[in-house]
């Protein structure tokens, strides 16, 4: 078997996690093996064991490597609102949320399958019903993401602003999933566009 190459390039292990977020949103969880990674990377069978010995420090690995992603995107995406003086609109804070939606649904119709790290993701939601250090990473990213939001909401003078982003948030958490899972559905309705996310945001400001 081989064994774990000091003198590797330092991305080795980033490599590996990378590959085993697209195998955990193509596959699922049944199928992260040490075996597909290696034939995914085009690796000798066993290269990824001497990484991760076991599968369970694999699958944890792949897990933090998502969030850890997730944290990097949640604080990048709400800089740009942070270094603005003036307080956002609801108007202009529905369009951005439209628009990032709208990203996310252009990156699933060039792929043709769908996000792999969205799809992922949700395969992480269900095993954080399982495995409590990926329910405490799962709770860390909403509340990463929650407090950036009711910081928003504060500045657009929300009464209650944690009451409010955990409110919005969990309507945009169900925003993204129907448009990960059923967006023919919503384009039906006429969901998911500006209009509904400015509704989501007055109804949140009244939490």
């Amino acid at each position: 078997m081989p064994t774990a190459d000091p003198c590797a390039p330092p991305d080795r292990r980033a490599a590996i996690t990378d590959a085993a977020i697209a195998i955990l949103g193509e596959g699922g969880s049944k199928a992260l093996t040490h075996r597909a990674i290696d034939r995914l990377l085009g690796y000798a069978e066993g290269t990824t064991s001497a990484y991760f010995r076991r599968r369970e420090d694999l699958v944890m690995a792949t897990v933090r490597h998502l969030f850890a992603a997730d944290f990097r995107r949640i604080d990048m995406l709400f800089a740009a609102w942070a270094d603005k003086d003036d307080a956002p609109s609801p108007d202009d804070l529905a369009q951005w949320f439209a628009d990032t939606l709208a990203q996310v649904r252009a990156t699933q119709a060039e792929s043709g399958r769908g996000d792999m790290g969205m799809l992922a993701r949700y395969e992480c939601f269900l095993m954080a019903r399982r495995h409590p250090e990926t329910n405490r990473l799962l709770r860390e990213s909403f509340a990463r993401r929650t407090g950036h939001t009711a910081q928003l909401f504060a500045r657009m003078g929300a009464p209650h602003p944690d009451r409010a982003a955990t409110q919005f948030e969990i309507a945009l958490r169900g925003a993204f999933f129907s448009a990960a899972f059923v967006p023919d559905l919503m384009d039906e309705a006429g969901l998911l566009n500006a209009a509904h996310f400015r509704r989501e945001i007055d109804a949140a400001m009244l939490a």
